[in-house]
Formats: structure tokens, C-alpha cells, sequence
């Protein structure tokens, strides 16, 4: 009996394709809540859009080409527990959506999550070991005593909430 093995890496995907859920439903799901499987595992916050808006692709699925799949699904994005307004879902093709059924949205939405602390960064830090050792050497040369310091940048982003610690001083 020959024996099977399988290629490829094995997914984490649990659920349909956004598009297959919005299709079957009225209105393609306007007003529904959708989430991602792999969100709700990973994060204690709930994150889940509520679709405002699709622009699905009518054709004839016999005749279109499966990798140029043109439907949009919009929606207000809830992630971690923190509204971002509304925005076009990115990651539709992923087998990884379920639908929150009409019975339990009220329950759903209800839960509330726990305000995440900021993570303070110093805005000041020491230069590593050896970069330091050369620094002190060139001090020498130059005969200079003080030691300089590193000013930390955190780049701003929607995933990133570091804030520097001056920063928070400014902010009280």
C-alpha cells in the first residue's frame, strides 16, 4: 500500500472565507458581525468588524479567474478592544472567518476589555558594551570626560503603543 505524505505547512485556519459567509447572507451580511478564529484565540481583547459594505463580484464564477478575485468587503474594525473606524477588509481570502450568530451579537458585543497599559520606554539609554568601549577611546583622544547617551525614536504605528517616557510626563 503506498504510503501518503503531505507537502506544504500545515494552516491554522479554522472557518470559511469571508466571502463565502457575506454570500449566503441578506444584504451580503450588512450589519452582521464577523471575526477572525486566529484573533480571538490570540488576544484576550475581543476584535471583530461589523460589515458596512460590500462590493462582491457577480460574474459568472465559471468564466472569472480564480486568482483574480475582485469583491471588497468593508467594515468598523474593532481590534483588541479598540475602535479604528471603518476600513476595507484585507484579509477576506482567509479561511479563517466566522459569523457571530443574530442570538448572540448582544452577548458579543458586550464584553469589555481590560484598558491595556501603555509600555513607557526610556527615552534615554546607555550604548552597548562595546560601542561604548569605543566611544570612551575616542573620548580619550579627544580629551573629552563625559559619556554620551542613546536617544531612543519609537516609530508610530496603528500596532505599535510605546510611548517614550517624556512623552508621558508631557501628556500628566
Amino acid at each position: 500500500m503506498p504510503v501518503t505524505r503531505y507537502v506544504g505547512r500545515t494552516t491554522w485556519f479554522r472557518g470559511k472565507r469571508l466571502y463565502d459567509i457575506l454570500s449566503r447572507l441578506k444584504n451580503f451580511g450588512k450589519g452582521r458581525i464577523v471575526y477572525r478564529h486566529v484573533f480571538s484565540e490570540r488576544y484576550p481583547e475581543p476584535s471583530y468588524y461589523i460589515i458596512t459594505k460590500v462590493d462582491p463580484d457577480m460574474r459568472d464564477p465559471t468564466e472569472k479567474d480564480p486568482a483574480n478575485h475582485k469583491s471588497y468587503a468593508y467594515g468598523q474594525k474593532v481590534f483588541r478592544g479598540e475602535a479604528s473606524g471603518e476600513h476595507l477588509i484585507k484579509s477576506c481570502y482567509k479561511a479563517d472567518w466566522r459569523l457571530v450568530p443574530k442570538h448572540e451579537e448582544e452577548a458579543f458585543l458586550s464584553v469589555k476589555a481590560e484598558v491595556r497599559p501603555k509600555n513607557v520606554v526610556k527615552s534615554v539609554l546607555p550604548f552597548p558594551p562595546l560601542m561604548q568601549h569605543l566611544i570612551k577611546e575616542q573620548q580619550k583622544e579627544q580629551g573629552l570626560d563625559d559619556m554620551p547617551t542613546l536617544r531612543i525614536a519609537i516609530a508610530k504605528s496603528a500596532m505599535n503603543k510605546a510611548v517614550l517616557d517624556t512623552e508621558k510626563q508631557q501628556a500628566q
